[in-house]
């Protein structure tokens, strides 16, 4: 959500979605940011990875809140992944595993 607002201007919304699946939450959430290049789409998951350079850099962060959602999210047994991205923003979907309620 951080990097959502972040990325997205004052005037866009940032579009949150959750849908609950058999065993399984999804959470998407879109901006209306710059989008990902296809080139970059993996290495943003790396620890300290930012896609500006520090000398430009214009959105300040420590490259950390990918990594670590990414992290929290496969502990319990989902993962974090960006499913779409282009000029007109990008969309991030968190899963969650949920587990199964004794009868």
């Amino acid at each position: 959500m951080d990097n959502a607002v972040r990325f997205s201007s004052a005037e866009t919304p940032v579009i949150v979605r959750l849908d609950l699946r058999v065993a399984l939450l999804e959470v998407r959430v879109t901006d209306h940011g710059p989008g990902i290049d296809a080139v970059d789409r993996e290495r943003i998951f790396g620890p300290l990875e930012q896609l500006e350079d520090l000398n430009v850099r214009v959105h300040q962060g420590a490259g950390m809140g990918l990594p670590l959602a990414r992290t929290a999210a496969r502990a319990m047994g989902g993962d974090v992944t960006l499913e779409a991205s282009g000029p007109e923003g990008s969309t991030f979907l968190w899963t969650i595993a949920l587990a199964e309620r004794p009868a």
